[in-house]
C-alpha cells in the first residue's frame, strides 16, 4: 500500500533537517567554510566548563586562586617583572587604568599567594577573596588581560584590557567568557563590573556579553567621570 504524502513529507523533512544538522556540526568543528575554528562557546557548554578554543596565534595562562591553566610556567614568580611590563604598555593608553604600583602588587600577590586566599582591605574591613589573573600573549607578549577577585558569591571584574594593537579580534569577549567559566566552576553567583559612562567601546563590549545596568557612581574616575555599575547573574 502505498504511504499517505503527509507522512512521506515529514519524511523528507525530517531526512532534510538531520543533514543540515550534520554540516552545521562539521563546519563548527572544523572552522566553517572560512576554516576559521569557532571560539564562540555556548552557554550550555559554559555551565559544564567546556574550555574555550584559544584565538590562534596566541598563548593562553591564568591562575585563579590555586586553579591554574594554560601555558606551563607564565605566572611564575620569575616571569612577574615581564608580565608587568607587558600590562603596562596595555594599560598606558587608558584613561581608566590603575596605576602600575597597584597592578604590580595586584601581580605579585596572585603569583607568589600559596593559597586560595588572600587579604583584601576594603572600606577599612579585612575580607577574603580569591585572586584571578587572565592573559592572552602573543610571542611571549600579553596582549590581553583581565583582573578579578571573588568575594562570596561575587566575582569582581577589576579591569579587562586589550593593546590597543589587537583590538577588534574579539580578545575581549573572549576573556569575559572565560571568566565566566572560572568563575562558575569556582562558586560564583554573579559577575560585577564597573565602567565608565563615556566608554563607549567598553559599554557595548559588555551589554553584547550580556552585563544588565544595576547602579551608578558619580565622580568616580578622577573625580570627574560617573562609573555605570554593571552586573551579570550566572
Amino acid at each position: 500500500m502505498p504511504r499517505p504524502r503527509s507522512m512521506a513529507r515529514s519524511d523528507a523533512q525530517a531526512t532534510a533537517q538531520a543533514k543540515a544538522k550534520a554540516q552545521s556540526k562539521s563546519m563548527h568543528e572544523h572552522g566553517g567554510a572560512s576554516g576559521r575554528r569557532d571560539t564562540h562557546v555556548s552557554e550550555q557548554e559554559l555551565e559544564h566548563g567546556a574550555p574555550q578554543a584559544v584565538p590562534p596565534g596566541l598563548t593562553y595562562a591564568f591562575r585563579f586562586g590555586t586553579a591554574r591553566g594554560g601555558a606551563q610556567g607564565v605566572l611564575d614568580v620569575s616571569q612577574a617583572q615581564g608580565l608587568l611590563h607587558g600590562i603596562a604598555a596595555i594599560l598606558s593608553e587608558s584613561p581608566y587604568a590603575p596605576s602600575e604600583t597597584s597592578v604590580a602588587e595586584f601581580l605579585t600577590r596572585v603569583v607568589e599567594t600559596p593559597s586560595e586566599v588572600a587579604v583584601v582591605q576594603a572600606s577599612a574591613h579585612a575580607r577574603t577573596a580569591r585572586l584571578g589573573l587572565f592573559l592572552l600573549l602573543e610571542g611571549g607578549r600579553p596582549i590581553a588581560f583581565a583582573q578579578v577577585r571573588l568575594v562570596f558569591e561575587d566575582a569582581e571584574v577589576d579591569y579587562v584590557a586589550v593593546h590597543p594593537d589587537a583590538r577588534n579580534r574579539g580578545l575581549g569577549s573572549w576573556l569575559l567568557r572565560e571568566i565566566e567559566r572560572e568563575a562558575l566552576q569556582q562558586g560564583a553567583g554573579r559577575l560585577l563590573l564597573e565602567v565608565g559612562e563615556r566608554n563607549i567601546p567598553a559599554r557595548q563590549l559588555y551589554r553584547s556579553s550580556g552585563f544588565e545596568p544595576m547602579g551608578r557612581r558619580e565622580n568616580y574616575y578622577h573625580g570627574k567621570e560617573a562609573a555605570l555599575v554593571l552586573e551579570k547573574p550566572l
